[in-house]
């Protein structure tokens, strides 16, 4: 992929995030209450090859809701990111990565997803994996070599 391509997945997973939330949090701040709900993905635990651009982009999202959860918690908003892996939304056909491993195993259905991330963001947890394929690829991702945990 070229550069514009990454710089194109950067700005949807990334820099748009950070706007909206920014934009958001301000009324949230002042009110002392609110809670913001962000759809991140378990990539962003290692780097994927051949998918850089979307791995590093979800990866920023990750790092910046990690933040933003400890900073907006003083000013009692919450901040929660669901890390899901394979789900099934068409996503996989759409980028022409079905092939991939993660998408031959057994995935998560977009309201097992959503039902995961409303249940962790009224706990106030600060992120939440959906799905036990996808919490072995998170780990894998966290504890093992990346040349293991991105197969």
């Amino acid at each position: 992929r070229g550069c514009d391509a990454h710089l194109s997945q950067l700005h949807l997973n990334a820099w748009s995030h950070m706007e909206l939330i920014r934009t958001l949090a301000k009324p949230m701040c002042e009110r002392r209450q609110g809670r913001v709900l962000v759809i991140g993905s378990i990539v962003a635990s290692a780097g994927q090859p051949f998918n850089a651009g979307y791995a590093g982009s979800k990866a920023l999202l990750s790092n910046l809701c990690d933040a933003l959860h400890y900073e907006l918690g003083f000013h009692r908003v919450g901040v929660t990111c669901v890390l899901p892996g394979a789900t099934d939304t068409g996503f996989a056909k759409a980028g022409s990565s079905e092939d991939g491993l993660i998408f031959k195993l057994p995935g998560t259905t977009a309201d097992q997803v959503a039902e995961a991330g409303v249940r962790a963001m009224l706990r106030g947890e600060r992120q939440v994996v959906v799905g036990h394929v996808a919490t072995l690829f998170y780990l894998c991702g966290v504890y093992c070599p990346t040349p293991i945990s991105s197969l």
